[in-house]
């Protein structure tokens, strides 16, 4: 599995350690939820990509849409401390991907936000350098899907 290199991340309603992204591109099947639950594995796991995280953020709530339906609001919001040239070239290439994220909240249950129709997009919200050397300079990022179905809890066998 390969690393993508980010360091300091901040993602929240997450556990500490990683979350897995894989690029919706690579998909060619997905398994379907059967009661909100994948038992089969997804994608290919040399395709699966770490994203090392810490200090958690994050937003998952069902929303009320038009016409009395649901949908389901996804944000995950993370800190990438050090900017560099690099760095910000790999995030604008993300920017213009889409992605499954495979996570374990923070009740140990471990989730794919996603589908091959249904990628989660990833924006740059702040790209800053701090005035005081105590502070660092960082970009925030947040991973942001509404999807019409609950984020399935993932048990591969």
């Amino acid at each position: 599995m390969n690393e993508l290199e980010f360091t300091g991340i901040n993602i929240g309603g997450i556990c500490s350690g990683s979350i897995k992204l894989l690029d919706v591109d690579d998909l060619t099947s997905m398994p379907i939820p059967i009661k909100n639950e994948i038992k089969s594995a997804v994608g290919d796991p040399g395709d699966w990509k770490n994203f090392p995280v810490q200090d958690q953020q994050s937003d998952i709530t069902e929303i009320e849409v038009s016409a009395g339906g649901r949908a389901y609001k996804l944000v995950l919001t993370a800190n990438i401390r050090k900017q560099s040239g690099t760095k910000s070239l790999k995030l604008y290439e993300l920017t213009k991907k889409k992605f499954l994220i495979d996570f374990t909240d923070q009740n140990g249950y471990r989730r794919i936000a996603g589908t091959m129709d249904e990628g989660i997009s990833m924006h740059v919200v702040r790209n800053e350098t701090r005035r005081q050397a105590k502070e660092p300079n960082e970009y925030q990022i947040e991973f942001r899907a509404v999807r019409r179905w609950p984020i399935p809890y993932y048990n591969p066998a």
